[in-house]
């Protein structure tokens, strides 16, 4: 089972709350272990573990409010506080609930330029660019174009970057 904090930030394209990183979610943690009725489903661990949702802050993204939600989490029995981001794992290869058009618009060299063919190739670009995105709010290797107001270039070093970040466990900022 996937339950993740309300709201979770995607770019640059909005996605549902229902599926995060491909996998259904089964739940979002709203507000505190008092507060069940906000969840899809009563959590399984809530005698276990309690939790709070605290909202960390709200920050204009794309010219939209966008408010950040983190969830601390305590073990009854041991006594513990667990409080990290979502650990995952990023696939060198797209994953299968992947919109082929918003892949190619990511994988464009500068957002000036025309739409790629759509190729095996050109995808793999979209996604590799697109899993540095949602992990990094402004990568490395992703620069504004001095000249060019509102156009965004990626530079020498991403793939490097990617392949990096790819297919290992990580905890993203």
């Amino acid at each position: 089972q996937l339950w993740t904090s309300p709201g979770q930030f995607t770019f640059p394209f909005d996605v549902s709350e229902e599926f995060v990183f491909g996998k259904k979610v089964s739940g979002i943690l709203s507000g505190g272990s008092g507060n069940l009725s906000s969840s899809l489903f009563p959590c399984p661990w809530i005698n276990e573990i309690e939790y709070e949702t605290l909202a960390s802050g709200t920050f204009t993204i794309g010219m939209s409010p966008t408010t950040f939600y983190e969830t601390a989490f305590f073990h009854k029995k041991s006594k513990s506080l667990i409080v990290t981001d979502s650990v995952v794992r990023i696939p060198k290869n797209v994953p299968e609930l992947n919109d082929a058009d918003k892949l190619l618009l990511i994988s464009k060299r500068s957002t000036s330029d025309p739409m790629p063919i759509d190729t095996p190739e050109s995808r793999l670009i979209g996604w590799e660019k697109t899993s540095l995105l949602v992990s990094y709010f402004f990568p490395e290797h992703e620069e504004p174009d001095p000249t060019k107001f509102g156009v965004v270039t990626w530079t020498d070093g991403w793939h490097d970057n990617f392949n990096f970040l790819s297919n290992q466990l990580v905890v993203v900022p």
